[in-house]
């Protein structure tokens, strides 16, 4: 820890008067509103991202699992009932299809933010790195 005399003789550790003054400037206080205000968006993003997840998940797990599913329950798929095991092989071929469908974009939309959209949060980069040091 350093320390400093002052002219007065009281000797003063120059990290409490760093963090004094970092918090008398008004951009602190800025940093600290968009630190909350990026928080609330992450928390309302994530909230979105999880219930895609799971809404996707059951959307896509009951046609894929049709094949073990159908003699012990009643699978109804818009007005498509589904209970001759060459119905269930169908509707788990075309399930899969949409899952590895859903899985591309995904991917996509991934690469597209990773390529995009750069954050640097303290020594942590997320993105591009390219792009945050030519800024």
């Amino acid at each position: 820890m350093k320390q400093e005399k002052t002219k007065s003789g009281l000797i003063r550790n120059s990290i409490s008067n760093e963090l004094f003054a970092a918090l008398v400037k008004p951009r602190s206080y800025l940093n600290l509103v968009a630190v909350l205000l990026f928080s609330v968006l992450l928390f309302v993003l994530g909230m979105g991202v999880f219930f895609t997840v799971v809404v996707g998940f059951a959307f896509i797990s009951s046609p894929v699992f049709a094949v073990v599913l159908y003699p012990f329950v009643d699978l109804d798929i818009g007005s498509l009932k589904i209970d001759v095991l060459g119905e269930a092989i169908v509707v788990t071929i075309i399930g899969l299809l949409i899952l590895s469908l859903l899985l591309y974009l995904i991917n996509k939309l991934i690469w597209i933010f990773k390529e995009n959209v750069s954050i640097r949060v303290g020594r942590f980069y997320f993105g591009n790195k390219n792009r945050l040091q030519s800024k």
